[in-house]
């Protein structure tokens, strides 16, 4: 039997005890990672969230500043529900007074009726507890103006919504239920519809709180919605309003 020099068998040795390629296993904290179950409605073409799902998400943010004038970004997909009403216009638009110019996103035309709302989801986002900011600025709207934040979104007629109405004067929360509006909490809040203004929730278990320009307005405790869901911007009616800078991070 012919022997091997020292060196190469304490080179098989090290060879042997390195080779084999261990799996790492990640972990997100608070979040287990599961396969993702989705549904397309017909009228909207937006994902429904399978119900019970947490799907871990890393903070992301949009300014609309990478898009074309006159179209509407890839990552978002307009819906509608409650009463019927035509598609209002949502579209980039070059705006030199948005938080981050040189775009903003929204509606710039609308003859919705009172109790028709617009959506524009971000179909692959997953959130449960969240911090999810927007810039927003009311242009204009006789029946409605403003707008606000949809989270834990399962589809165009289950989420929560936040939103500042400058037309009431008020900040409220919404829960969608099945298409059907269930009041959860509110707030009087005027501000100056010329200028452009930071709406942010935060959401935890069943806290939610509501700032407008860093200064808290509504805090809330419900449990209609418990699961992870989609984000997404949110007005109704003849509402025409601009968001810039939306992020949604974890809390």
């Amino acid at each position: 039997m012919q022997l091997l020099p020292f060196g190469v068998v304490v080179a098989a040795v090290v060879l042997a005890a390195c080779g084999g390629e261990s799996k790492t296993e990640t972990k997100v904290e608070m979040k287990t990672e599961t396969k993702t179950e989705t549904k397309t409605d017909v009228k909207t073409d937006v994902k429904t969230v399978k119900t019970g799902e947490v799907k871990p998400s890393a903070s992301s943010a949009w300014s609309f500043d990478e898009e074309k004038p006159g179209t509407i970004p890839a990552f978002v997909k307009p819906a509608q529900t409650g009463e019927p009403s035509d598609p209002p216009t949502w579209e980039v638009v070059a705006d030199p007074t948005a938080s981050s110019p040189p775009n903003a996103f929204g509606i710039t035309k609308s003859t919705g009726p009172g109790k028709a709302y617009f959506l524009a989801l971000v179909p692959d986002s997953s959130w449960k507890d969240l911090d999810v900011t927007v810039s927003v600025r009311a242009v204009a709207g006789t029946n409605t103006q403003g707008g606000g934040v949809v989270f834990r979104a399962k589809s165009e007629r289950d989420h929560y919504v936040a939103r500042w109405n400058p037309v009431e004067k008020n900040f409220r929360i919404y829960a969608l239920v099945g298409g059907a509006r269930v009041d959860v909490g509110a707030a009087d809040l005027e501000l100056d519809t010329s200028k452009w203004h930071t709406l942010r929730v935060v959401a935890q278990g069943d806290s939610i709180e509501c700032f407008m320009d860093d200064e808290p307005v509504l805090r809330v405790s419900d449990k209609t919605f418990t699961d992870a869901g989609m984000i997404g911007l949110w007005t109704k009616g003849d509402a025409t309003v601009l968001f810039d800078d939306l992020s949604v991070a974890a809390p």
